[in-house]
């Protein structure tokens, strides 16, 4: 049946956009929740609070949601026995990666990480400061995503069988994270709707696309027999991928997304072969945590300008 020949391909492309529509459900909490700070005193819980319910109202339930909808199983246990050593490997890659990254992008490049990230510190900031204002809502935001990579991406592309799930789930994390659509202002304007529109076109079509080369390459058929509606699909979403490479940002941004694209790629890795969605949050957080510390680190000795 047509329905069964094209599933993995239909799948991905509603996972694309589950992805699409969780975002902009998260951008509405995130909305709410900058109206609800306004009843906080200080600024530094205002942004505790936004954080906190932007990530786990949004993200975090948005994606258990759809995965309870799915009935897909994220792996909410502790590491599976044997795989210690592989989470604590997991955990600290990503945050030893970016030390890296900096260290050659200063030494070889004169780029810092601040300029990769698009991220300043105040090099007079103290470090209980950082502690509130960066280390701790990233902490929340690598619930979210967490969440929403493993939870949502890798368990829904378990479920459609591709093959090697790790790699796909990657990849189709790495696109969504270059589209322009992400945990932002509420879509209102027509500009940003139609960013979401197209981003939601274009994602699914690349669901799609990567469901289509899946199949073929399980059956061996040649690209040839390809059907219309297949051919169709692998032009729009190689219109997408296009217009993703020519809007890329300056080389320093570039290779601060490719570094956090690594870090998502690293993370479902180890959920796989830990089975414990705690074990990317993790990654995600000492990630983050470096990127904050490396990035003070370069405005207190002057490799950062705000």
């Amino acid at each position: 049946m047509v329905a069964e020949r094209d599933r993995t391909a239909l799948g991905l492309g509603a996972l694309f956009a589950a992805l699409v529509a969780i975002t902009v459900w998260t951008s509405a909490v995130g909305v709410l929740a900058r109206l609800a700070s306004r009843w906080v005193d200080g600024a530094p819980m205002a942004l505790l609070v936004v954080s906190a319910l932007t990530s786990l109202a949004g993200l975090a339930l948005g994606a258990v949601t759809y995965a309870r909808y799915r009935d897909l199983d994220i792996g909410f246990a502790p590491p599976r026995r044997g795989s210690w050593p592989t989470a604590l490997a997991v955990t600290l890659a990503p945050a030893a990666l970016a030390v890296c990254v900096a260290v050659a992008g200063n030494a070889l490049f004169d780029a810092g990480l601040s300029a990769m990230t698009q991220r300043w510190i105040d090099p007079d900031a103290s470090v209980g400061a950082l502690i509130r204002l960066a280390v701790v809502p990233a902490a929340f935001v690598s619930v979210g995503y967490g969440l929403l990579f493993c939870g949502v991406v890798y368990e829904g592309v378990r479920d459609l069988r591709p093959g090697r799930a790790v790699a796909v789930a990657t990849t189709l994390v790495g696109v969504f994270w270059l589209l322009p659509v992400d945990v932002g202002p509420f879509p209102t304007t027509p500009g940003a709707a139609v960013e979401v529109a197209l981003s939601l076109v274009f994602g699914v079509a690349f669901g799609m696309a990567v469901g289509v080369l899946a199949r073929h390459r399980r059956t061996a058929a040649p690209l040839r027999s390809l059907e219309a509606r297949h051919v169709a699909v692998l032009v729009l979403a190689a219109v997408g991928v296009l217009g993703l490479g020519t809007d890329l940002a300056p080389l320093a941004q570039t290779a601060g997304d490719l570094l956090w694209i690594a870090a998502f790629g690293i993370g479902l890795l180890g959920y796989e072969r830990t089975r414990s969605v705690w074990v990317p949050v993790a990654s995600l957080a000492a990630f983050q945590t470096a990127l904050v510390a490396v990035i003070y680190v370069e405005a207190r000795v002057g490799l950062a300008v705000l």
